[in-house]
């Protein structure tokens, strides 16, 4: 079996970390946090240039400068697995990527590699959503709760347009069970 990318995205507070984790144990595949891997870095790179940390989703400077860094760090640590026969789940919203149809292709490209992308969307109820961000009150979700309705118009109900990868979309208004999430990514 070929080891690839399997792209879990979702808004934040939808649970796709959770099922990204669980995918990554199921398949014994290596798990790439975009928040784990370049969080202190985005964070100490929008302090420097006196900008909020918690309106990356609006903040043209991070849109621009620091969002295009973090995913392509991201791929060339995906890629880097992938050549060594890992699979790799990768937890990043990729929000700001979903419509564009060729960025999966031009990303790689630029990266310079070329592997096989599964895409799990992790489709959530808004009010389960902005429950959990309130229960877990990170000052990264300030702005998002702030902004509710804008917030949820434009990052909410998350599809993917991407050519050459493989999507499919989970509810997670329940946990889904293993057998489940087997059966997403063994196919």
């Amino acid at each position: 079996m070929t080891a690839r990318a399997i792209v879990v995205l979702g808004p934040a507070g939808s649970g796709k970390s959770t099922i990204a984790r669980r995918i990554a144990t199921l398949r014994g595949a290596a798990y790439l946090d975009k928040d784990t891997l370049v969080g202190e870095f985005v964070g100490t790179m929008m302090a420097e240039a006196r900008r909020r940390a918690d309106d990356r989703e609006s903040d043209a400077f991070y849109l621009t400068r620091i969002l295009p860094l973090e995913y392509r760090a991201l791929w060339r640590t995906a890629l880097d697995n992938v050549a060594n026969d890992v699979d790799v789940v990768i937890d990043a919203p990729f929000l700001a990527y979903v419509d564009d149809a060729d960025y999966i292709e031009r990303t790689l490209a630029e990266v310079g590699g070329d592997i096989r992308v599964d895409v799990v969307i992790v489709s959530t109820p808004p009010d389960l959503v902005r429950d959990r961000l309130l229960e877990r009150a990170s000052p990264r979700d300030e702005w998002k709760l702030a902004h509710w309705d804008e917030f949820w118009a434009t990052h909410g109900d998350v599809g993917c347009n991407w050519r050459g990868a493989r999507i499919v979309t989970i509810s997670n208004a329940e946990m889904p069970s293993d057998a489940t999430l087997r059966s997403l990514v063994e196919r």
